[in-house]
């Protein structure tokens, strides 16, 4: 089933619509990422305490776990992020607290995927490449497969790879195009933290590892909810696009009332009654009378 009355968002769509959706939801996307690198923090403290007085393979291996911990704190963090973009879709108003419990609770799911992508993608490079290429592409929607259809990693890869496919050009170039501008930006963001210190050569090793560590942290608080808008942006187009998908099918808010003039009900999305000739599509998301972010939410009317 295909889903009908606008054009598939094109790669400067998506980035545009995942700016605007970031840009409103901001307080609320950087304390859900913050608290999910928190205890990524409270190890860190753990581990500069023991590391000043222990010996180098101790040290090694502390550095190790701080690596892993801090790639935990990531995954749980776009993991939140995804579900509290989800809720915002679905016209709900998400929790801090209720997110980041989602999100735990599917983190071992969306390591094992993690696991397997990983495995494939290497095996598709050592082959020619090219198939490593297109794996990437192909399971590019796993992550939010795993996180709001809350499915096991077999299935989340499949889901990926029916969603993506005949959209693998697009959905890859605007994944690509959103990390190019999180790369750039993270870049910026670590210099300004790290500049101060890194040339004064009054700072300890131990105090360069704090700088680093706290670079990286500020940088996935502000950036990974902008890539898990970009990924949950592109997820709804796709289920919009290839299989239909009603929303209202699954919210549970208050029915909208009748609007003026119209003795059948509910307006399609996107069709107002104050502009009965006008239908209103991705391309005037922020505009006057707009979406938010598109597909609108459920209960959207132009001008709400």
């Amino acid at each position: 089933m295909q889903g009908s009355g606008t054009r598939p968002l094109g790669v400067g769509d998506v980035l545009d619509v995942a700016m605007k959706v970031y840009r409103h939801n901001a307080r609320l996307l950087f304390r859900t990422a913050g608290t999910a690198y928190l205890p990524a923090v409270l190890v860190f403290v753990v581990a500069l305490v023991l590391v000043s007085s222990s010996k180098q393979s101790v040290r090694i291996a502390i550095v190790s776990l701080l690596i892993v911990v801090l790639v935990v704190g990531s995954l749980w963090a776009v993991a939140a992020c995804t579900k509290a973009l989800s809720e915002i879709y679905l016209g709900h108003a998400p929790a801090p607290r209720a997110v980041l419990t989602h999100a735990l609770r599917r983190l071992p799911v969306l390591i094992a995927a993690g696991v397997l992508i990983a495995i494939g993608t290497i095996v598709g490079f050592i082959a020619l490449i090219v198939p490593g290429i297109w794996l990437i592409g192909v399971w590019i929607m796993t992550t939010p497969a795993v996180v709001i259809d809350e499915l096991g990693p077999f299935a989340a890869l499949n889901r990926s790879r029916n969603l993506v496919s005949g959209r693998w050009w697009p959905v890859v170039g605007a994944t690509f195009v959103g990390a190019i501008a999180v790369g750039i930006v993270n870049e910026v963001l670590n210099a300004l933290v790290r500049a101060p210190f890194v040339h004064d050569g009054h700072v300890s090793r131990t105090g360069l590892v704090v700088v680093y560590f706290v670079a990286a942290v500020a940088a996935g608080v502000f950036l990974q909810p902008f890539s898990a808008a970009v990924s949950t942006v592109l997820y709804y187009d796709l289920r919009f696009r290839k299989e239909g998908y009603d929303p209202w099918l699954e919210y549970d808010g208050p029915v909208e009332p009748q609007l003026p003039g119209e003795s059948g009900g509910e307006l399609p999305a996107g069709r107002s009654d104050a502009w009965p000739e006008r239908t209103f599509g991705p391309e005037d998301v922020g505009t006057p009378g707009g979406p938010p972010f598109w597909p609108p939410p459920p209960g959207w009317r132009p001008g709400s």
